[in-house]
């Protein structure tokens, strides 16, 4: 069988690559490795995309890795890999916290929207187990129990007794939880290197924090 002939029949090209292509937006991105292909056989029906993005120096600055496939029935996004890499001798030129992030959900949101994809799937990592809440991911049913757990011992600790407290699911008030000046959002999060989060893009809450968070 062609390797063309192994995409699924909602693949565009031209469409995924509008998608997932970073915008420079004034950053000195030089050369952008972009690349789509169908699942393996065996291994289901989706595709692969990878972006790799260098500077004017040809470092290594963003890389993509996403995932989209049949499971279950349904349409499902894994973003597996996004980091954005900064050059501690070149500080006046920053990659990090500079919306790269943003802009790129923003465009992937779209063509999600478009094809129909039900679910956005993740490990939040480092800095992204404080921001992914924030766009409406729910942690996946065995992180929220261990994340629930982590902050009532947390509250026990240093408060001296049971939290009483509802405790959110998602969006700025679970990641901005606190009890006076402690917190607690914060540190829950903290306790794990990664914590497993999806966002449903079919739930009208969800879709109305993540809209909320992309218009700041």
């Amino acid at each position: 069988m062609a390797h063309r002939d192994r995409f699924p029949a909602w693949f565009d090209a031209a469409r995924f690559r509008q998608a997932f292509v970073i915008e420079p937006a004034g950053l000195p991105l030089a050369e952008t490795f972009y690349s789509a292909v169908p699942l393996p056989p065996g291994e289901g029906l989706g595709v692969d995309v990878t972006v790799e993005c260098t500077d004017d120096r040809g470092d290594l600055r963003v890389q993509l890795w996403r995932r989209i496939e049949t499971v279950g029935g349904v349409l499902v996004a894994t973003h597996a890999v996004f980091a954005v890499h900064d050059d501690p001798s070149h500080p006046s030129i920053r990659f990090q916290r500079q919306g790269i992030a943003r802009r790129s959900f923003r465009r992937a949101l779209a063509l999600y929207d478009d094809l129909g994809v039900r679910r956005v799937v993740l490990a939040a990592t480092n800095a992204g187990r404080y921001v992914w809440p924030k766009f409406g991911f729910r942690l996946q049913a065995g992180a929220r129990t261990e994340f629930v757990s982590v902050v009532r011992a947390e509250y026990r600790r240093v408060f001296g007794q049971e939290l009483t407290d509802a405790i959110p699911d998602s969006g700025r008030r679970l990641v901005e939880l606190r009890q006076g000046h402690y917190p607690l959002g914060m540190v829950a999060l903290g306790a794990r290197s990664a914590w497993n989060m999806q966002l449903d893009l079919t739930d009208s809450r969800s879709r109305s924090i993540l809209d909320e968070e992309l218009q700041r």
